[in-house]
């Protein structure tokens, strides 16, 4: 779901703001383009084309196509300003870290179960396939809005099943919807290694939240990571309901502070919880001027 929030003027359009370095690097590493500027759409590059500027034609198409597509559903910021083809996971300072523990437990032998609640396109999980955090056989990727998985597929078209995720239908505060969901294509059943939640907490309420939490902790191993990122605001002193006047319109958020988010992480059983500040990757007014990214693990 990452990011969603509120509705807005159709007619508002920002321009291509050119294929970030993650972003570039997603599509190279899917094959969709290359560092040598041909892509998989069957394009080759002139002579005098730069091999970037050419990967960011290839990649410009394909968003804008799923841009226009998206629009016909909700015209949200995140879709407004291209934030589904960028791979946001990699925001997350514990990221890293992540891709190391992956890399440690495949060489004894365990390929890492991820969830990806609020998956969206699957860019993030598409990211995971591609630094070898986990496989599609050993992942899933939910969501309550199955019409951006045929988009995403479409926008990541040309790449193999290796980095083709599984995507279904499913709401995240149901809880019979969720146990028919979450079983990888592998057979592999909860509980998971690793469950992630892109920018999503922020457009639950807070009983929403505490619902998702308890579905993590119900969901994820003894020692398994849970780990996301969530809009919060140097004005907040707690958790609670923020207005916030986005370019999209009054929006209703729900703000954890970094001193919050890790006391709610607490009581939901997890543990060696760490936050990271930074500014927000979309244009939100005021008062939301902070993005927090959480990392946290289970009791064992």
């Amino acid at each position: 779901m990452d990011g969603r929030g509120g509705g807005g003027n159709p007619s508002h359009e920002y321009e291509w703001p050119g294929a970030g370095a993650d972003t570039f690097s997603l599509f190279v590493g899917l094959g969709i383009t290359t560092a040598q500027g041909s892509g998989a759409d069957g394009e080759a590059s002139s002579a005098s084309a730069p091999p970037v500027a050419h990967g960011d034609d290839v990649i410009k198409r394909r968003a804008l196509e799923a841009r226009a597509a998206c629009q016909l559903l909700h015209n949200h910021k995140w879709i407004r300003e291209f934030k589904f083809v960028e791979p946001r996971v990699k925001l997350n300072h514990m990221y890293k870290y992540i891709i190391e523990k992956a890399k440690t437990m495949k060489s004894e032998g365990v390929t890492p179960s991820v969830l990806d609640i609020g998956c969206c396109m699957g860019t993030d999980l598409r990211q995971m396939f591609v630094d070898g955090v986990t496989i599609p056989e050993n992942s899933v990727g939910i969501d309550c809005i199955p019409e951006y998985f045929d988009i995403g597929h479409k926008m990541f078209a040309g790449t193999g099943p290796q980095y083709t995720p599984v995507l279904r239908n499913c709401n995240a505060l149901d809880d019979a919807q969720v146990d028919s969901a979450v079983t990888t294509p592998s057979g592999t059943a909860p509980p998971y290694d690793i469950i992630y939640t892109g920018a999503f907490l922020h457009l639950l309420d807070y009983a929403g939240a505490e619902h998702v939490a308890s579905t993590v902790r119900r969901l994820l191993k003894p020692g398994g990571i849970f780990f996301g990122r969530t809009l919060s605001s140097s004005q907040a002193s707690d958790t609670g309901i923020m207005d916030t006047m986005a370019s999209c319109g009054n929006v209703k958020l729900l703000i954890f502070t970094a001193a919050s988010i890790e006391s709610f992480l607490h009581r939901f059983g997890f543990t060696k919880v760490s936050t990271s500040a930074s500014a927000p990757d979309a244009q939100w007014s005021f008062p939301i001027d902070t993005m927090l990214s959480f990392f946290c693990t289970l009791a064992l």
